[in-house]
């Protein structure tokens, strides 16, 4: 699948540890609706962590994601770089992942993933989500620096793609997105992920 001519990926997940994930994250979404970093201005329930880990599985661990949930959708993302023709180039691999709720008023300004960072694509998997009540992610064209306000109706410079609950949507983490305010007190929750690379030694530049 192409989006402003860069490659986004859309599959399904069926994660097992699904129910029990979404009744813990509820369960903290109650005891504080507005947990997330003191930087941050949006209005959103989020385990993102900003805090230095010892690893890889230590940021799962604090984050509150499950590893099996990583390895399931660590498939998704193998199937998506040997798809693009990409995996030979070196060993990709989730580096982070976290948890986002929102409720009614909740939402996230456009933000981007990469920050000048080695993430090279970041994904979400919709894992509570209802499409007659919940907003999907909208995604920016990464061409223009505008001030896209003044384009919002136009799906050449905006647009959303249709996803429904299962869903993973992978893509590039230049590329902005937001999520616009909810309109319903039923939880919308995404697990969002971004995936590194460790280039093979012909591929790493001095």
């Amino acid at each position: 699948m192409m989006l402003f001519n860069n490659p986004f990926y859309q599959t399904s997940l069926n994660y097992q540890g699904k129910e029990a994930l979404i009744q813990t994250i509820t369960n903290e979404y109650e005891k504080a609706p507005s947990k997330k970093p003191s930087s941050w201005e949006e209005n959103v329930h989020t385990s993102i962590l900003y805090e230095a880990c010892k690893n890889n599985l230590d940021y799962f661990e604090k984050a509150g994601i499950p590893l099996d949930l990583v390895v399931e959708t660590d498939k998704v993302v193998q199937d998506f770089v040997t798809d693009l023709g990409i995996s030979s180039i070196g060993k990709f691999y989730i580096a982070e992942m976290w948890y986002n709720a929102y409720s009614r008023s909740q939402y996230q300004q456009m933000h981007k993933h990469s920050n000048k960072s080695n993430m090279m694509f970041s994904g979400v998997y919709f894992m509570k989500f209802n499409q007659e009540t919940h907003s999907a992610t909208r995604f920016y064209n990464p061409y223009f620096e505008i001030d896209f306000d003044k384009v919002q109706d136009n799906p050449f410079f905006i647009t959303s793609p249709k996803v429904k609950e299962d869903d993973v949507f992978i893509f590039p983490a230049d590329v902005g997105h937001d999520v616009l305010e909810q309109t319903a007190d039923d939880l919308r929750i995404t697990v969002a992920f971004n995936v590194a690379c460790t280039f093979n030694e012909k591929f790493t530049y001095e």
